[in-house]
């Protein structure tokens, strides 16, 4: 696995890539939605879905914030890697997920950090996971 390789899902305007790339990281950002005529883009993030994963399993996956319960155990359940980084506003698995244990359980994941951000604007939890 190539250090510091990330691929991010659901990249938006590509801020968390940016962060990533500034630090020495190499990043492939992908978001279902273009953004690149919101004239806000932190990094070139490219259009795709989870369809893309197969094509990253020597990376990290970064999902940051992912959307409603149940949409993040989807990616979990398509990505094929060794690790998993999911940032939120208050932990993963979500408490409100009704699948909350399933994927990582069943996908074989094993925490192994799990990290407040106190310096971001409003707390962020980084969990780690790695099978």
């Amino acid at each position: 696995m190539t250090k510091h390789a990330v691929v991010e899902l659901g990249a938006g305007t590509g801020y968390w890539a940016r962060l990533i790339q500034d630090r020495g990281g190499k990043v492939a950002a992908f978001d279902n939605w273009s953004w690149q005529n919101s004239g806000a883009l932190w990094f070139l993030v490219a259009t795709g879905n989870e369809s893309v994963l197969d094509n990253y399993v020597d990376r990290t996956l970064l999902l940051v914030m992912p959307g409603r319960p149940g949409k993040a155990d989807q990616f979990v359940r398509k990505w094929r890697g060794n690790r998993l980084v999911v940032v939120t506003g208050g932990g993963f698995p979500f408490t409100d997920d009704p699948y909350r244990e399933t994927a990582l359980s069943e996908g074989g994941w094993q925490l192994l950090e799990d990290r407040k951000l106190p310096e971001a604007v409003g707390t962020k939890v980084v969990t780690t996971w790695r099978r």
